[in-house]
């Protein structure tokens, strides 16, 4: 029995669960008319290929395109009335899959790893129950990472979007200014009329000039009410969703995923396993730092035209300041939270003990931070000091729970793993301490 044909008879929230995995990234009727064809290739490819490995793009595309192909010829395939609006679903699948993934093929490789993982775990699951070897519901959870990586293309695709829609919006205003060019000059044809004797073709070329004139303005007027003041406004709404949706992934990322690892890094110290997922965080944050840099980039394109041509409806907000704010607070939530300390020293110290550390920024090398790195200096703190520290973010110069040697470094960026740091190796000059370490 295929794994397609188990999911349809899973029950309760674990259906629910396989329905609401699918959506607009990757529509369930896909799923379904290429149920066959799905398990049969795409299984096999991704036991072969690791989406998150950019050097397999060049064959996720082939395989992008082989998808895209078959779901263009199972939809030329049903014929029949009944199918008619499914046809349709599956052209406008295809459609969207070429327009949305041709850039980005691994992309649908990472959700299609998800859907069908999030299928398989859950009928294991169901199977697994039945023959009361569980009975966990918790266990029915999606998977975080799936999620979040499939967020992260729908805000990809988003800013996709409204890049699109910022370059018509400034097409459109660099045709209203060319009319509006042309307008000028039939005034100024009309202001020269003026000036010359009465006669029939004077009166002639002014009745055109003046019917040229009523048609431009009226087209000026359609243009920038009708049309560019529209856009200007869609647009500013889209980045508004486009926003709010960033920062409810922002802080499920910094607020969860990076607390939940702080907590278990913090709880290895006392000999708890620890099985880290930063180099997995990292990737979401920097997913998170690009979408965030180039819809900033957007808001301030789109700030540019506004003064460029400066209109206005009556009774209507400029949003795009507030978002243009709002945007550098969650860049610089984003960069600040993501400095961490990947590499703790150990809780309980002697004199003139010797360890390490590792200071990391996680979308430093997105950012390219590491073009001009910064310095860092770490210094040693009491928990009673770290828990002030976190109450009002300030301390006294010097104030710190001992002294320690080569406590300066410059962060370096390692181009293999992507990752911007710097480790310490550092000497305490302190009898015995239960502590932190803190960087600046």
């Amino acid at each position: 029995m295929s794994l397609w044909t188990k999911a349809q008879q899973l029950q309760g929230e674990a259906l629910r669960q396989v329905q609401a995995v699918y959506g607009e990234h990757f529509p369930i009727e896909v799923r379904h008319f290429l149920a066959p064809w799905i398990e049969s290739k795409i299984m096999q490819v991704l036991s072969d290929v690791d989406p998150d490995n950019p050097q397999h793009e060049q064959y996720a595309a082939s395989v992008v395109g082989a998808l895209i192909q078959e779901l263009e010829s199972k939809a030329q395939a049903l014929t029949n009335e009944e199918f008619f609006l499914t046809k349709i679903k599956l052209q406008g699948a295809a459609e969207m899959f070429r327009q949305r993934y041709s850039q980005n093929p691994l992309g649908l490789l990472r959700i299609i790893r998800h859907c069908l993982g999030t299928e398989l775990k859950l009928v294991q699951q169901a199977e697994n129950m039945s023959l009361g070897m569980s009975s966990n519901p918790a266990a029915l959870l999606p998977d975080a990472s799936g999620e979040i990586l499939q967020q992260l293309d729908i805000l990809r695709q988003r800013t996709q979007e409204t890049s699109e829609d910022l370059r018509r919006m400034e097409q459109e205003q660099e045709a209203f200014a060319l009319e509006y060019h042309e307008l000028t000059k039939i005034q100024a044809n009309l202001t020269h009329l003026q000036n010359q004797a009465p006669s029939q073709q004077k009166n002639d070329f002014e009745k055109q000039l003046r019917i040229k004139k009523e048609m431009s303005e009226h087209k000026l007027n359609v243009k920038v009410l009708a049309e560019l003041l529209q856009m200007r406004m869609a647009l500013a709404e889209k980045h508004k969703e486009t926003l709010m949706l960033i920062e409810n992934l922002q802080a499920r990322v910094l607020d969860d995923e990076l607390i939940r690892w702080k907590r278990e890094q913090q709880l290895a110290g006392n000999g708890v396993p620890f099985h880290s997922n930063l180099d997995s965080i990292q990737e979401w944050c920097e997913g998170l730092a690009e979408i965030i840099w180039l819809n900033r980039q957007q808001i301030k394109e789109a700030e540019r035209l506004r003064a460029k041509f400066p209109i206005m409806q009556a009774n209507n907000t400029d949003h795009v300041p507030a978002l243009n704010t709002q945007i550098t607070q969650l860049l610089s939530s984003l960069v600040t939270s993501t400095f961490i300390i990947e590499r703790q020293p150990p809780q309980v110290m002697k004199t003139n003990t010797r360890f390490t550390a590792m200071v990391r920024l996680l979308v430093g090398g997105k950012l390219n931070v590491h073009m001009t790195p910064p310095q860092v200096t770490v210094s040693i703190i009491s928990e009673q000091q770290a828990n002030t520290l976190l109450k009002n973010d300030k301390m006294a110069k010097g104030e710190a729970s001992g002294e320690i040697l080569n406590n300066t470094g410059t962060m370096e960026y390692q181009k293999a793993s992507r990752q911007l740091s710097v480790s310490f190796r550092l000497t305490l000059d302190l009898q015995l301490i239960s502590d932190f370490i803190r960087v600046r």
